[in-house]
């Protein structure tokens, strides 16, 4: 098991992403490849100073996932830039809207002791 210093959290945040989606094969080609395959050539970006920690890391994601390192990189640039802003007045909305539905629905210990025991020998 791998300890991890408390800066490297971002890092590894963006490489768990990676990780959860490493059995979709979607996510084996990152949109540059896609885009090279059918002739799109792309700019470059240099990435200098990356702490030795945060490379062994990224080495193993990008094993893990069948890319390259320059692959893997790619891809959680990606999926940095790609996610969709978090709203919370939306996420605050639908748990009052949640709320209101449930509001007149009374739930007792004896209602919920029976539902328990319902079906139970």
């Amino acid at each position: 098991m791998l300890s991890y210093p408390s800066r490297s959290l971002s890092v590894l945040n963006q490489i768990q992403l990676s990780l959860d989606n490493a059995h979709d094969k979607n996510h084996n080609e990152t949109i540059r490849e896609l885009n090279l395959k059918r002739g799109v050539n792309m700019p470059s970006i240099t990435v200098k100073n990356i702490p030795d920690h945060a490379y062994k890391i990224l080495k193993q994601v990008a094993t893990i996932n069948h890319r390259s390192i320059n692959s893997e990189i790619i891809c959680l640039i990606e999926k940095a830039t790609l996610s969709k802003p978090f709203h919370p007045e939306q996420h605050l909305a639908l748990a009052k809207r949640s709320r209101d539905k449930t509001k007149k629905i009374l739930l007792t210990n004896d209602i919920l002791q029976a539902a328990k025991e319902e079906g139970r020998p």
